[in-house]
């Protein structure tokens, strides 16, 4: 028989442990949280465990949702114009989408000192392999705020360390749009990229699966039109080079 939890006393929990929260402390409230459950119904062997890791899941995606919410309007830099252009900008998160291994701390610091949230696309950076042990890296040395990745064995690793992870999908027939929806079923990041970000059937198709994933919109997006667009069809945030925009 698997016990039925009491949603109300977990939120409860949470509310509490999200006051200042940090990612690094992530693994110990969720203990702490698992430790409560067994303490409050004396009933660890009936816990629906299962239920309490989606819950989790879902604190971590809100979080993530909380920080589109300021402004939907993202960021993305390929070069060092963009990147002197950015910091004047209203955009409070910035995808970094160019660089190698050298410059990297750099310019991540520089977004950063400018009060800007960075997320790296670690495809994108030349001298970083295809491997899992670079989330570990980037994660301990560069202090990011979260990566974007194609990479499911990536996303992975970056859901195990805590670190918030956009997986961009590109979208060229139905078939790709299959694959990510069953690839989504496997594993979820914090939210999606929708590549280009110009395709409504796409976006309301994967707001409809997947209702509670943050979904970003890119590529080919270069109108403040095409913006309220996506938008309205379920996209909570758009990423875009056009310097206009920001």
């Amino acid at each position: 028989m698997i016990y039925k939890i009491d949603y109300k006393i977990l939120y409860v929990v949470y509310f509490l442990l999200s006051i200042k929260i940090e990612k690094v402390l992530y693994k110990v409230y969720t203990v702490y949280i698992y430790i409560f459950c067994d303490i409050f119904h004396n009933i660890s062997k009936n816990i629906n465990y299962i239920e309490i890791n989606l819950i989790i899941e879902n604190f971590w995606r809100d979080k993530m949702r909380e920080l589109l919410e300021i402004n939907p309007i993202i960021g993305a830099i390929k070069n060092d114009l963009e990147l002197n252009q950015v910091i004047k900008s209203d955009c409070d998160i910035v995808f970094l989408l160019n660089g190698d291994i050298l410059t990297l701390r750099k310019k991540v610091k520089f977004l950063q000192k400018h009060g800007k949230k960075v997320f790296v696309h670690i495809d994108m950076i030349t001298g970083v392999s295809s491997s899992p042990i670079t989330v570990d890296y980037v994660k301990n040395e560069l202090n990011l705020d979260g990566i974007i990745t194609t990479k499911t064995n990536i996303v992975k690793r970056a859901i195990e360390l805590d670190l918030n992870v956009v997986q961009r999908f590109f979208f060229i027939d139905s078939i790709s749009l299959e694959n990510a929806i069953e690839s989504l079923k496997k594993v979820k990041p914090q939210a999606i990229e929708i590549m280009p970000g110009i395709l409504p059937k796409v976006i309301k198709r994967m707001s409809k699966e997947y209702p509670n994933m943050p979904i970003i919109c890119g590529g080919l997006i270069d109108k403040k039109e095409e913006i309220i667009k996506v938008l309205s069809c379920g996209a909570m945030a758009v990423s875009t080079s056009k310097i206009e925009i920001w």
